[in-house]
């Protein structure tokens, strides 16, 4: 029932301001560094041209995937893969390489990898609070991420005295962590067009960066 309602809401674009009004009152709960204010810049990664040269390493790829099809999606999944995954699965029995290669190449035309990533057609809803909020939670990561990995102190809240919330630099921040981390320059791939994230030195950083380096 709570499955059928909710594409109902879906189908007439309401799920997601009826979702924002749920959420809005606890939603600040998420940020673990609610007394810093984080300076930084907003960034989309522009077109980018996603080839698939080597056909014969595409087509290996899609042939190893075949001896996952027979994969029963349960519970939740069950869902997510009936909506958004079984034209996937079709392409990979036809062997249409051109149409997966379209779809692989631009998540956000459509919604394959919902429920694994942001980058999914339906989740870019100016009422989704996600993905309002996904710089300021991806900053906020930034940080945890480099008080886990020592390279700050703590940011104890006993420490605050001010009436205003203490500035972060995320820039040099973020140099300071990936140098320490990984004693040389990386970069932080920005394959997918469309997709938004903080602007760094390494590249274009949406919420999975930080996560993934964790």
């Amino acid at each position: 029932m709570k499955d059928k309602i909710s594409r109902i809401m879906r189908s007439f674009k309401l799920y997601y301001p009826l979702d924002l009004l749920r959420k809005s009152r606890f939603f600040k709960y998420r940020f673990q560094y609610p007394y810093v204010k984080f300076i930084y810049k907003k960034g989309k990664v522009q077109y980018h041209k996603n080839k698939f040269d080597d056909h014969s390493k595409f087509s290996r790829l899609v042939n190893s995937l075949k001896k996952g099809i027979s994969y029963r999606a349960t519970g939740q999944w069950e869902g997510i893969y009936n909506n958004n995954q079984t034209l996937a699965v079709s392409l990979i029995k036809k062997n249409d390489y051109v149409a997966l290669k379209r779809i692989l190449s631009n998540p956000l035309s459509n919604d394959l990898i919902y429920g694994f990533d942001n980058l999914s057609k339906s989740l870019q809803s100016i009422f989704r609070l996600e993905t309002f909020f996904e710089c300021s939670l991806t900053a906020d990561h930034f940080l945890a991420l480099a008080e886990y990995s020592g390279v700050i102190k703590y940011q104890s809240p006993e420490s605050l005295v001010s009436i205003f919330r203490k500035s972060i630099d995320l820039k040099k921040l973020i140099n300071k962590t990936i140098r320490q981390i990984f004693k040389k320059d990386i970069i932080f791939p920005n394959i997918y067009p469309g997709e938004r994230g903080i602007i760094t030195d390494f590249g274009i950083a949406s919420l999975r960066t930080p996560s993934a380096i964790y």
